[in-house]
């Protein structure tokens, strides 16, 4: 945190996600992610699910992904871990795209249906989520506006001047896995 850097804008992503959820009629969402994370969005993006879930006054729950597994492994487990625990649940912020991408596996193996029965929500906009079924709903960086200021960063350090940390702005791209039938 004390060098410069460019980073998604987690927390209002996260509560874009978890309120597009709550207004698509999922009540009970939980996170798949990580408060202890290296990759600081991760906790970017729990603490704005945590605290969006405050607001409308219900208590975050986190299923932590195991560390070290790729990433659409890590949904997996935590999809097997979360019907383990017996938590009701019927929607699903994931804090990445990769992590939502292998819970919506893991739930069709226990015979979820996505999205009529539960919602999943991910992060990232990555072109996968697109042409999976179904399609993904995301939370989405705008990425001209990541290369401005990444490039604006760049000419900033080359001539010597001062730059200010710089949050890239996020959209919700709503698809499939949020739209009940």
């Amino acid at each position: 945190d004390e060098l410069d850097w460019v980073r998604n804008d987690n927390d209002s992503g996260a509560r874009l996600a978890c309120n597009h959820l709550q207004q698509a009629g999922y009540k009970r969402i939980i996170c798949i992610g990580s408060a202890t994370s290296p990759q600081r969005q991760f906790k970017e993006r729990y603490d704005g699910y945590a605290q969006y879930m405050r607001d409308v006054g219900q208590k975050p729950v986190l299923i932590a992904v195991e560390k070290g597994l790729p990433r659409a492994e890590q949904g997996r487990r935590a999809i097997e871990q979360l019907i383990a625990t017996g938590q009701e649940f019927d929607g699903i912020f994931a804090v990445c795209d990769e992590i939502a991408l292998g819970a919506m596996t893991a739930l069709r193996e226990y015979g979820f249906d996505v999205p009529s029965q539960i919602g999943v929500v991910g992060f990232d906009g990555i072109r996968a989520g697109a042409h999976v079924t179904p399609s993904l709903t995301t939370i989405e960086p705008d990425f001209q506006a990541a290369g401005e200021m990444l490039v604006g960063r760049i000419l900033a350090v080359v001539m010597g001047k001062p730059h200010e940390k710089s949050r890239v702005p996020v959209r919700l791209l709503a698809r499939g896995s949020t739209f009940r039938g």
